[in-house]
């Protein structure tokens, strides 16, 4: 069996570049926010309580993050979502 890849070579304007640059900012800030979140409610909860830190419940908070933050607000809530279901 062989299996072909395709390489696309994008030659975004500069706005575009900007769009992409903003996109991949705040999904790696989204990513980094929860697994912080995690990191500390492992050590200072879920070892003593057993109580588990989800996705559901950090999605929520995505969107209170998103309500105060402009310019999490300027991206798309898809990606970020992906980011932390990723995690």
């Amino acid at each position: 069996m062989t299996f072909r890849g395709f390489t696309y070579r994008l030659k975004p304007t500069a706005l575009q570049e900007e769009s992409f640059l903003q996109f991949a900012g705040v999904c790696r800030l989204v990513w980094n926010l929860a697994l912080e979140q995690r990191r500390n409610h492992w050590r200072n909860y879920q070892a003593r309580t057993g109580d588990n830190l989800n996705y559901v419940t950090q999605a929520r908070e995505l969107t209170i993050l998103r309500r105060e933050v402009d310019f999490v607000r300027a991206v798309s809530q898809t990606s970020q979502q992906y980011a932390l279901k990723a995690l």
